[in-house]
């Protein structure tokens, strides 16, 4: 596989609001324009035109081999030259849920679950070619598995790109991930960069910095690795200078939480009339009563509740 880079134009690429889920005809034409799956003549050299050859190699076993990319005819090519004296051969090519085919044969890796190790597990498939005229429940079981095994990484890719913590508990407790693993998930949406730059390159990253906090986006982007941060109206802000002798230091960091929910009180009541005291069922279920409460208030409660929104009622 090769990939082409745009070239470079200066400008900033600008990142859409909202993401669609599924894969548009514009993310086809830039998929298309950078990746490139036709191998170049020199390629094909070096492919059908292998570097060793094995004259003394009788029989040939390959049961389990992905072509990938390349074309069936050219790997016949590269076998008969790297085997030329070969009389006993059984080679069958296996891709993941994909049937392949090599003359007579047929074979696929097919991805499983096994309740006896309880993992998946990839087991691999041989057979003649004409036995796939009646293989209808096969093929439908590996179209299944092949558009399950691609929303599975639709569906990792956005637990990175939009970390949701219900998402990655829920993932840890059914997989029995520890701790560890669970923190190099998270950390996949956290970027750090260090770097030498001159002055004006540090003023042109300061003024993307700025675009981008304006229209309310910053993406952060390095080695195909990013961040994307959303800031409110309303961010704190710390900046500290220093210069000792022959080193200065400018520093300035920008954070904001989430708004929290405002939490609900009671309604204040004000009147004339004292409220009737009642020991509710639950109280009552509980074994709670007055004299329990007197001997709790003698040896001191010293629970953590939040006492702030109690009101004192009379006795």
């Amino acid at each position: 596989m090769k990939l082409i880079k745009p070239q470079d134009t200066g400008s900033a690429l600008a990142v859409p609001e909202n993401i669609p889920e599924g894969i548009t005809e514009s993310d086809e034409a830039i998929f298309s324009c950078i990746t490139d799956f036709e191998l170049t003549a020199e390629q094909q050299e070096r492919i059908t035109n292998p570097q060793a050859a094995y004259s003394r190699v009788k029989s040939l076993l390959a049961v389990h081999w992905h072509p990938e990319f390349v074309p069936m005819d050219l790997i016949e090519r590269r076998i008969s030259a790297m085997f030329p004296n070969v009389e006993d051969s059984l080679i069958i090519p296996t891709q993941h849920n994909v049937l392949m085919y090599r003359n007579e044969f047929a074979g696929v890796e097919v991805d499983c679950y096994s309740r006896g190790f309880n993992q998946k597990v990839q087991l691999l498939l041989h057979f003649k070619k004409e036995r796939l005229a009646g293989a209808d429940v096969l093929k439908s079981m590996l179209e299944h598995t092949f558009k399950y095994r691609s929303s599975q990484l639709f569906e990792y890719i956005r637990a990175i790109t939009r970390p949701n913590e219900e998402w990655i508990g829920s993932a840890a407790e059914s997989t029995g991930a520890d701790a560890a693993l669970v923190e190099f998930v998270m950390k996949a949406s956290k970027l750090s960069h260090h770097q030498r730059m001159k002055r004006e390159d540090l003023v042109c990253c300061l003024e993307d910095l700025t675009e981008s906090i304006r229209t309310g986006k910053i993406v952060i982007e390095r080695n195909g690795q990013f961040v994307s941060l959303t800031p409110p109206d309303t961010v704190s802000v710390e900046l500290q200078a220093k210069m000792k002798k022959d080193k200065g230091e400018l520093s300035i960091e920008i954070s904001w939480k989430k708004p929290l929910e405002e939490p609900v009180s009671a309604p204040l009541i004000i009147s004339s009339d004292e409220p009737e005291i009642l020991l509710t069922d639950a109280m009552e279920e509980a074994g709670l009563d007055d004299q329990e409460d007197h001997d709790n208030d003698a040896a001191g409660d010293d629970d953590d509740d939040d006492d702030d929104d109690e009101t004192d009622i009379p006795k």
